[in-house]
């Protein structure tokens, strides 16, 4: 009995020492997390970057320095006062003319600190030339400025058509293209041949991989010009196609407009459609999308009130509609994006988050990674060598919505070893191991 009652004593001692909160050490500050986070940062552009600070010690602490560093250097210093157990954030203005990869980071800095693994927390944001679309596949904004080039001279005539460079690799629905085909028609297409079809169907099996700007009959011959130009260093070029007052083939009226394509806008490539001033046509109605077989992206009403944004009056759908009006604001623009090796894995939703092994695994050079996500939201997908450097950036907070995912990895330029990967959301973070083998 009384070596029941010891054991008794013993197993409870034990348990009110595990389960016992922690003491507080005397002196300890912590920084973090990073408070704000944009979902993309744009060069030139300024920004309050912003993160969480906390006096977890059971001691005040006054005048506290808090360091701000970006790119390992110091930026700014603040100094904090709080009471034990207290919290407050600190905000340092930042901005660069750099775009790529950037590592922001905070450091409380108290003397006394008695925990030095919660002083730091760092960031690494992707820096763009300019933003990336809000939403996907396709989808209309508000007007911006309509700024015209002058390029080289592109096709002319009635049903024509020519090659171009585009100056640089495209990588569309899972294929390369280094030219693109300018039809006179108000469309382009990629690869070196297209279709000079004015009849304008952007649901057509025949006519595919195909972006039009304002597909009609048109004919260079009754007035206006076709040009095309890349602007821009690597990897941030932009091939532009423009079509300034090109005329209808019968009736009054033309159209002007661009048709870009970005080389590399955060992870992804890019179509924009710009359109500049024109004089409608009201009887003579065009396609405004893109046709790439088998998913088609056009606009869900016939008609686009002037003067107003089209974000209110228009809509993306996969069913076609070839009878839009062309009487566009000017600086009315579209945004198509591909994010290159992220692409949806089927229609269902999940009903949990997830990360799967990789597969193949061990791999070489290639694997893919599947993710689930149950709801909307802004994701990151982050690969790891085994001393916690990062070697790449599938996704870098991008909104994505509810669905499975799967991201293609290509470890070519890597050496042989252990890798991890990392998925983080909101609601939602997991690690994995891979393996390349050379």
């Amino acid at each position: 009995m009384k070596r029941d009652l010891t054991f008794l004593l013993i197993a409870l001692a034990a348990f009110l020492i595990c389960n016992a909160a922690p003491v507080p050490l005397a002196h300890d500050y912590a920084c973090g997390p990073f408070l704000s986070i944009q979902p993309y940062y744009i060069i030139n552009t300024p920004y309050n970057i912003r993160t969480k600070v906390s006096n977890v010690g059971s001691s005040a602490e006054t005048n506290v320095p808090i360091k701000f560093y970006a790119d390992g250097s110091l930026i700014n210093t603040i100094n904090l006062s709080l009471a034990a157990g207290g919290v407050d954030s600190v905000t340092n203005p930042w901005q660069t003319a750099v775009p790529g990869n950037h590592s922001l980071m905070y450091v409380s800095a108290l003397g006394t600190d008695m925990d030095r693994s919660n002083d730091t927390v760092r960031l690494s944001v992707n820096v763009l030339n300019g933003p990336p679309p809000r939403l996907c596949p396709f989808v209309c904004e508000a007007p911006v400025t309509y700024t015209p080039i002058a390029g080289n001279p592109g096709p002319t005539g009635d049903d024509a058509g020519i090659t171009a460079p585009i100056g640089f690799t495209f990588n569309y629905i899972g294929h390369s293209y280094t030219q693109v085909w300018i039809c006179t028609n108000g469309f382009i297409q990629m690869g070196p041949t297209g279709s000079t079809d004015y009849l304008n169907r952007l649901c057509s099996a025949v006519d595919t991989n195909l972006i039009a700007g304002f597909w009609d009959d048109l004919n260079t011959n009754n007035g206006g010009n076709i040009q095309y130009l890349t602007t821009g260093t690597a990897p941030w070029r932009i091939f532009t196609v423009q079509y300034t007052n090109v005329a209808y083939n019968s009736g009054t009226g033309n159209v002007t407009f661009q048709i870009k394509l970005f080389e590399n806008l955060g992870n992804g490539q890019i179509i924009e459609i710009i359109y500049g001033p024109a004089v409608n046509n009201p009887s003579s109605t065009g396609s405004i999308g893109i046709n790439a077989a088998p998913d088609v992206y056009g606009l869900s009403i016939s008609s686009i009130t002037p003067g107003t944004s089209c974000a209110s009056t228009t809509s993306s759908t996969s069913v076609c509609n070839d009878t839009v009006q062309y009487n566009l604001s000017s600086g009315t623009h579209y945004h198509y994006c591909e994010f290159v090796g992220i692409e949806p894995n089927g229609n269902a939703i999940p009903t949990d988050y997830s990360l799967s092994q990789n597969y193949p695994n061990p791999f070489n050079p290639t694997t893919i990674i599947n993710f689930g996500l149950p709801k909307a939201g802004f994701v990151k997908l982050v690969v790891y060598d085994i001393l916690g450097r990062t070697v790449a950036t599938l996704i870098n907070n991008e909104s994505k919505e509810a669905g499975n995912y799967k991201a293609d990895f290509d470890g070519t330029n890597l050496a042989s070893g252990v890798y991890f990967y990392r998925i983080e959301s909101s609601e939602f973070s997991s690690v994995k191991k891979m393996l390349l083998i050379k």
